[in-house]
Order: C-alpha cells, then structure tokens, then sequence
C-alpha cells in the first residue's frame, strides 16, 4: 500500500496519530493475509463450509503484530473469518474406503501361503520321447494334461486324459513353473503305476454298441499310482496332497473357485480372476468362469479355503442340437472339434466335477476291485487299492507346520534354475531301451512285449 506508506513517513513516529494509523494498516493486512489463505484452502480442498460463519480473534502471533490492540475490545473491532466446519458430505474422490457392492473380496493372506503349498502338488502329465541317439535335440514330449496329488501315493486326473495303457508310459511332471528373465525351476518327474492302482469311472458308450448313458459315465475321472521317487529320486512325500474330503457346503453362487492347471501344456499358472461359480442343473457338476484352456483338463478345483471341491473336465457351450452336441448357433451343423475354429464357439462356462460325487463312486469301484480283482500278494505284499484311497482321506501335513514348511522349501531348493551356472550334480539317467516297432505290429503290442503291462 503505497499511499499509506508515504503517509507513515511523513508522520513523526512519537505523534499519537501515527500509532493509531500504525494499527489500522497492520490490522488490514492481517485480514488481507488471512483471506488468501481461506481461499487457497476453498480452492485446494472441496468440503462443506459451515452456514454460519464462526468468529474468532486473532492468534497471539497476530495480537503482538497488532501491538496488542486485538486485546481489548474497544480499541479492536472483532474479526469476522470464515473456518472451514467438519465436512457432513465429502465429495469424491475423497469418499472413504469401500467395496464394490458385489461381496467381500478381501482374503487374508494365509491364502497365498495355502497356494504356494497346493502349487506344489499339480502335475503335467506328458509321454516323454528318448533322445535319438543322433546327438539331435530331444523332441518336445506329448502333452496329456493336468493331474494332482490326491494321496501320499496317489494321483487324480480325467479318464479322457489318462487311459491304463497311457499310464505306463507316461510320467507326471512337478515344478514346470516359469520364472522371471526367462529361467524355470528344474522339474522333478515321477513314473505312474497301473499295476498297483488305477481306477477310472465307466467310458461313455461306443456308437452302435446297444449301451445306454448312465450319469456315472459323466464322472470322468481316474486314479493312479504315483512311485514315491522321482527319476533323479527326490521325494514325493514333502508335497503334500489335496484331502479327499466331501466339502461342508457345496459351492454354489457367489462363491468362488480357483484353479492351478498347465494350460495348453505351458508353464503352470492358476485362475483366480473372474472365477465366479455360477447355477448349474446336474447335482454331479458344478459351473464356474474361471479360464481355463486345452489340455487343463483334470486340474483341481479349490475354494477359498483350499478344500479340493471338484475336478475341472470340461467347457460349456451355450448353444446344443437336440442330441446335446455342441452347435456354433442354432441350426448350424455340430461341431467336430476342428471346424469351426474352438474360437467362434460362444462358451458359457466351464465345468468340474463335483468331489462328493467322485468320492461316493470311487469308494463302490475299489472296493468291487479288491474283491474281484485282488493285487498279488507275491510282488505287492500286503498292499490293497482299498489300503492306498483310505490314506487319501487322512489330512495332509498343514501349510502352518514349520517341518513340512521346512521340508517344502528343501524340495523346492532341489529344483534349482535351469540355467544356474553351478547346479547340484543330478545321477545320470539310465537310459530307456530303444522300442523297435516289428512291422504289421501294432504299438500296443509292441509295448506288451517290452512288458509295459502285465501278462495274463
């Protein structure tokens, strides 16, 4: 303020004038001070303002810049300021925290603890192929599908996956997982065993064979023995293994299920997004839209508490012919898994099979089998199939345990990465013999006389 300043110097600073010009001129650049601040506030901050302004004095900084005036009221008229009151409604996006409206999604995190643990237990099932002995790279091996653990010695999968004849020749593979910069952890297979167990739900009727659909054929499971070694002999054990176990509640919408599965053969990875369950009719399945892909058949379906609750075998259509075959759109011809592309087919959902029902099926298959079809007691002692799934209903070592934890993370230390320039000396492999096909043979019969399945 010019013009009050060149008034001020003019005065004599003892005249009482100039002590009380002094005052005013103070008194309003306090008010011109406090009003910058009260709109700097307004601007950076939109809340609710008070309908009655409050009045307030100065603070005692401002009392002693006045000279004391603000002190007493009759030399100081009162300061009118407007404070800012307690918001009654904020506005966004300063609201507070909430949900979605659509359930609770908040978990704690013993469930990434429990995943890490279950990870462990799921299988690429692949038909590896021996090297040439050319010196050649050793071909990709033959994708099957996904298994689990389901016992100390057992393994599930689907029968569509695994047939006993496939069992002999295929191995189970742990730890195809991927990691950062291109490395993955070193992978630990183990053999399958027919001749000790395996069970399977009855195969859908051939065409023209004259026999009828019964609901146990849409089961689509097997169970097989899974040897205690890996090829480089690394335990089973330590795994840990999905209880068999009838859940307390079905799933049912809106909860959710999560899968760990090796899609289309890939790295090992798990669906826990968009994994809603959704209505289904058949009491023996469950629907749910969790991805899935080729070759994901026979993954394990948990809950959020990781209670095995299904067995993932199938994708649902939204459009079928009379007959229940899977149609592109109404009218149009059935699809025969090539043409049209998968990709233009409208999927629904996907598919499990509910656990309870698996369970009830299998215990009447073990039991008709031991009775019928005793193991020998000559090579398998007193080993029965009945013996092996009543372990499988025992719980597994709990994922709070701090020795199976402890045992965890020394299998997983085994699995160092592939490309770690110090690896742990693995035993070389015996090499398997070399299977000449005779010719006019057929390649079952070429296995059966290598005594890839028992000799009746």
């Amino acid at each position: 303020m010019p013009d009050d300043d060149t008034k001020l110097v003019e005065m004599d600073p003892e005249d009482a004038k100039f002590k009380e010009e002094m005052k005013r001129v103070r008194e309003r650049r306090f008010a011109q001070r406090q009003a910058a601040t009260m709109n700097h506030a307004q601007a950076t901050a939109p809340v609710a303002m008070s309908e009655e302004p409050e009045t307030v004095e100065p603070p005692p900084e401002a009392q002693e810049e006045l000279g004391g005036a603000a002190a007493s009221a009759s030399d100081a008229r009162p300061m009118r300021i407007e404070k800012p009151a307690m918001a009654q409604s904020i506005q966004a996006p300063y609201a507070p925290s909430r949900g979605d409206g659509d359930g609770d999604d908040l978990l704690g995190t013993y469930f990434l603890l429990a995943a890490a643990s279950k990870r462990a237990t799921v299988a690429r099932l692949i038909i590896p192929h021996p090297p040439s002995g050319s010196g050649a790279a050793v071909p990709e091996p033959t994708k099957l599908g996904t298994g689990f653990l389901i016992g100390p010695s057992l393994l599930m999968t689907n029968r569509h996956v695994l047939t006993k004849w496939l069992s002999t020749i295929a191995v189970a593979e742990f730890d195809y997982v991927s990691l950062p910069g291109s490395k993955s952890l070193r992978v630990h297979r183990h053999r399958l065993n027919p001749r000790k167990f395996f069970v399977t739900s009855p195969p859908p009727p051939q065409p023209g064979s004259g026999k009828s659909w019964t609901s146990k054929m849409a089961l689509d499971y097997a169970v097989v023995h899974i040897e205690p070694l890996s090829t480089e002999g690394v335990p089973l054990l330590p795994r840990g293994y999905s209880q068999l176990r009838e859940p307390a509640t079905e799933p049912r919408q809106p909860d959710r299920v999560n899968i760990i599965q090796y899609p289309g053969g890939r790295h090992q990875k798990i669906a826990m997004r968009q994994n809603g369950v959704i209505p289904c009719s058949s009491r023996d399945h469950l629907h749910y839209l969790a991805d899935t892909q080729k070759l994901s058949s026979g993954s394990p379906v948990w809950n959020d508490a990781w209670d095995l609750v299904g067995l993932h075998n199938a994708a649902v259509a939204r459009y079928t012919d009379h007959r229940g075959r899977i149609v592109e759109r109404p009218g149009a011809d059935p699809w025969d898994g090539e043409n049209p592309p998968a990709n233009r087919i409208p999927w629904r959902a996907n598919q499990g099979v509910r656990l309870a029902s698996i369970i009830r099926d299998l215990q009447q298959r073990v039991a008709a089998l031991d009775k019928e079809k005793p193991l020998s007691a000559t090579r398998f002692g007193d080993l029965t199939r009945t013996s092996q799934l009543e372990a499988c209903f025992e719980p597994p070592p709990s994922v709070t345990d701090p020795e199976f934890m402890l045992k965890l993370a020394e299998l997983i230390g085994k699995g160092q990465r592939q490309d770690d320039p110090n690896p742990d000396p693995v035993p070389p492999k015996p090499k398997p013999p070399l299977i000449i096909k005779r010719p006019g043979a057929t390649l079952k019969s070429t296995m059966r006389a290598w005594g890839a399945f028992d000799r009746k």
